[in-house]
Parts: C-alpha cells; structure tokens; sequence
C-alpha cells in the first residue's frame, strides 16, 4: 500500500518557480505570463526595471507580492542604461530569496544580458523579439560581444521567427537550443466578435524610428478619402519624431491620432478597420500584425523577410518597398482593388493561419515544455 502511495504522488505535477526578468509596462511582457500561466505547472515571479508603470493586466495575472518594480534612477532620455547595472546586487539578492527554477527573460540586449550577468547555477531562457538579434549586434563590434555573451550564457532560447533563428545561427547559436516560434496571439483575440468598418487603415507601432512612420504616411496621403487609425505617441528619446509626426497628421484630415490607447481599446479599433499597416524596417514575427489578420484585417507590410513567412504578396496582402514610394503606393492600390470575393478569402486563410501557427495557448504550452525540460 505504501508503494503505491508513493508511485501516486511521485506522478503529481510538481510546480516549477520561474522568475521573469523583463519590462513590466509591455503589453509582450504580459502576453509572455499570460500564456505560461495557462500551463499551471509555474510559479511565476516578475522583476521590472523600467521606470513607467506597470502594465494594469499584470494586476489580474499576478499578485502585488510576486512583482519587483526596481527603476534605476536618474535615466537620460539620451542615454544611461549603465544605470541599470547597479541594481545587480539588489536582483542577485532577490534570486537568492525567491529560489527560481528558471529564469525567463524578454527581450536580448537588456533583460536577457542581465539575466546573463546574475543568473548563476540557474537555468536560463532568452526570448528575442526582434530589434534585440536583428539590429543590435550589428551596431558595432562590442554590441556584438554583448550579444554573443548573452547567448553564451544561455540555456534555451524562443526566437519570434526563422529569420531571427537564421540570425542567431550566424552568432553561433544551434539550432538544438531553439524554439523557433512567435508567443502567440490570445484567445479573446482569435475569438473577437466581427466589427464594423469604421476605418480603412489602421497602424498600431511604436513612435520610433524602426516603424518609418512618417514614409507610412507618404505611402497612404494617395488615398485621402480613405480614414487611417493612428495609434501611438511619443516614446522616450523620440521626441523630435514624434514631433515631425504630428506635423504630418496636422496636415491630413483622414489620419485620425488616436494617442496611446488600452489594449482592449486597441484591439477593438484595429477590428474596426479595413488593414492593418506596418513598414517596419526590422522585425520578428510582429504581436501587432498577427493580432490584425487575426481580426480580419488584410496586411500591408514592409518587404522584409519575416514578414515573408506570413504574407505571400498579391495572396493574402500586400508587401511593400521600403525605398520606392511610388511602387508603394501602387501596391497599396493593388489591394484596394481586389474583388470582394478574393479579400474575404484571403481574410478567411489568414484568420486560419495565425489560428493554427500562432495561438497563446498552444504556442505557449510548447515553451512551458520546453522550459520544463531545463
């Protein structure tokens, strides 16, 4: 009898404690608990340094308790992330406390090179996103270094796309240690309700330079009839495009600003639009995008690689130049012009796609599995 006691209670699920390292103000970072979450086999604590507030949804994943907010202080709009190396010894004495099995971190070149730094005998995860292998480590010689260091430290890495796993190839990394997948796109989103047309375009990126959103812009003042959403504002150390931005919308009767909305706020108005807009000049695999085709949203996005592992151009959206306006524009007319029949057709594939290749749940009960395996 007492052997099978055992045997019963050796087959339980033994939860696991994970420690997440990354910004807690990001709609990505809550998406990123949110999906491990689903598991139940973590329990899950989340070290924050960015010195915004945190992300309101992180209240309804976790307790006050299991969030560390530790902003560097004085942080330069121009610089000063060394700043953040100071707080070293504070998360060193936090992982001494808190005991993670695994340490969890989003974004390479900030959170994953301070995982790097104090992770110690604790398994590490790195989960890039874009910017952070794509453009990073080919700014110099020492961003390079940086980045090979966090990698060399690590133990597993989810990368948003084969183009980001193509890049972290070239730095050395195997294929062995990779989960080659984006995080995903959450079930209220799959399942949101058909809306109203309430605007043709709808861009939803960062105010940053990445984004080209003053070439966004050029590519749709064409179409002046036509009312584009514009979701964003300034960001930290991008004033002067911010402020180049307005001066294009102040001059446009159809680009309706719409600021920095909620993300519910966010995602009903993109399921009120027509397409979904993003000219990136770098990507992953974009949350921003997938969460539009997901909502019936065609895409018109920048020619770029990662983007080519969701779009066939003239199938299910269009693809456009980032260094020909006039090809641009004319692309854009292109899908305008579909018939009827081929849009809804290309809306109903994609909404299967990212359904299939891109759901939270499932998409994240893979990393959990993998984050187990460690």
């Amino acid at each position: 009898m007492l052997g099978g006691f055992r045997s019963e209670l050796e087959c339980e699920p033994q939860v696991k404690k994970l420690l997440v390292l990354a910004d807690g103000s990001s709609i990505h970072t809550v998406k990123w608990i949110e999906g491990l979450m689903t598991s139940k086999a973590w329990e899950i604590s989340l070290i924050s340094m960015n010195p915004d507030s945190l992300h309101a949804s992180l209240k309804g994943l976790l307790d006050d308790k299991d969030v560390y907010h530790i902003p560097p202080q004085n942080i330069s709009e121009h610089g000063g992330n060394y700043q953040y190396l100071l707080k070293l010894p504070t998360i060193r004495r936090l992982i001494r406390k808190l005991e993670p099995d695994v340490i969890s971190t989003v974004y390479l070149s900030s959170y994953g090179l301070m995982g790097a730094l104090i992770k110690g005998s604790v398994k590490l995860a790195h989960f890039v996103v874009g910017n952070d292998i794509m453009i990073f480590p080919k700014q110099s010689g020492l961003h390079r270094f940086v980045t090979k260091f966090a990698l060399g430290r690590s133990d597993f890495v989810i990368s948003a796309s084969e183009t980001m796993t193509a890049a972290l190839n070239d730095l050395g990394y195997s294929n062995e240690q990779i989960l080659t997948q984006q995080y995903g796109v959450s079930d209220s989103v799959l399942n949101f309700p058909n809306s109203e047309k309430e605007y043709e375009f709808a861009s939803n990126r960062a105010w940053v330079g990445n984004s080209n959103i003053p070439y966004l812009l050029d590519v749709l003042e064409p179409f002046s009839s036509s009312s584009v959403a514009l979701i964003g504002q300034d960001v930290l150390g991008s004033e002067n495009l911010a402020a180049a931005i307005r001066q294009r919308i102040e001059k446009s009767a159809s680009v309706q600003h719409l600021g920095l909305l909620p993300y519910s706020e966010n995602i009903a108005t993109v399921a009120k639009s027509k397409f979904i807009v993003s000219l990136t000049s770098s990507d992953g695999a974009s949350l921003s995008v997938l969460e539009g085709m997901a909502l019936g949203c065609l895409p018109i996005l920048s020619d770029i690689k990662p983007n080519r592992e969701w779009v066939t151009h003239g199938e299910n959206g269009v693809l456009l130049p980032l260094d020909n306006l006039s090809d641009a524009r004319a692309r854009v007319q292109e899908i305008l012009n579909w018939p009827e029949n081929k849009k809804q057709k290309a809306i109903q594939y994609n909404k299967d796609l990212v359904r299939t290749k891109a759901s939270l749940t499932r998409n994240m009960a893979k990393v959990s599995d993998s984050l187990l395996r460690l």
